[in-house]
């Protein structure tokens, strides 16, 4: 049976490989990627991640609008794989809150929000 720091497969858990990414990191501060940081729920959830210590990126389509003063800026959407995984690089947590809430067709919406 493995210890409760493995998975089944005896794979490493993810909260390992988190622990053992930061220890490279200069900072010790936890990083979060938040997609949708613009908007309401992104926004005030960025808050509520920096007034816990977390390092905050998040993915920015134009202006930062909403995004808190010191949370770090990923330029790209949603179908940027590179911004995506340049957010997501190194990070502890992607809390993905983006949502597209105005298309041209049911298709793209389907694409952003379904998908």
């Amino acid at each position: 049976m493995p210890d409760s720091s493995e998975d089944l497969s005896g794979t490493p858990t993810w909260r390992q490989e988190a622990d053992a990414a930061r220890a490279f990191r200069i900072s010790p501060e936890p990083v979060a990627f938040v997609t949708g940081g613009t908007g309401f729920v992104g926004s005030h959830l960025a808050d509520h991640l920096i007034a816990r210590g977390y390092v905050v990126r998040g993915l920015v389509r134009s202006a930062p609008k909403w995004l808190p003063a010191g949370a770090e800026v990923v330029h790209g959407d949603l179908d940027d794989a590179e911004a995506l995984s340049a957010g997501a690089s190194g990070a502890d947590l992607v809390l993905h809150v983006a949502g597209l809430t105005r298309a041209r067709d049911q298709e793209t919406l389907d694409r952003a929000n379904v998908a």
